[in-house]
């Protein structure tokens, strides 16, 4: 990096999953995958398509389970971890360009996901990108979108009209709100 976070004239902060990668698709096929064994019946990719949000206790919800705990929901994330170990999914194209042309204008760069971080780590760094970010947050190191602890643990003591969050849905949109930043 070649500014430090005082120093940028701006911040991004970019979503992953569906923002910068392509990976919805596979994370919809292990979601048929996962949820009979904890749903105990069959789920269908067309079911999972139609009850998704990123949100992980209103998806379980909408599968109707009545109150999805904290241990529930990490059972379910570590199998996820597990089907997913191996996978590197592919960037959309042009992000790599877009992030290291923000770097050129010294605008900094952030990732808040909901992604694991090990996976994250994995991924920036098959796609040579882990210095194109000044910080990352994982669902495992920030409680998990869409509360802000992620974005306040990066951006806390920046100046929130400088920031901008990039992400693809209402997790990420309502995560920005409440951290008050577009």
């Amino acid at each position: 990096m070649t500014i430090s976070k005082y120093e940028a004239r701006a911040h991004v902060v970019f979503d992953n999953d569906g923002t910068m990668i392509n990976s919805e698709g596979k994370f919809l096929r292990n979601l048929t995958t996962i949820l009979p064994k904890y749903l105990d019946r069959h789920v269908t990719f067309d079911e999972v398509v139609e009850k998704y949000i990123p949100d992980w206790i209103q998806l379980l919800k909408n599968f109707d389970v009545k109150d999805p705990q904290e241990s529930f929901i990490k059972e379910i994330i570590d199998d996820i971890i597990e089907l997913n170990e191996d996978y590197i999914p592919d960037l959309f194209p042009g992000i790599k360009e877009l992030i290291s042309s923000l770097h050129q204008l010294n605008i900094a760069t952030y990732v808040w996901t909901g992604r694991d971080q090990k996976s994250a780590h994995t991924l920036f760094k098959s796609h040579d990108m882990m210095h194109l970010f000044h910080d990352m947050q994982f669902m495992d190191t920030a409680t998990p979108k869409p509360h802000p602890d992620g974005l306040h643990k990066m951006l806390h003591d920046v100046d929130k009209s400088k920031i901008v969050l990039i992400g693809d849905s209402i997790v990420d949109l309502n995560g920005a709100k409440d951290f008050d930043i577009p």
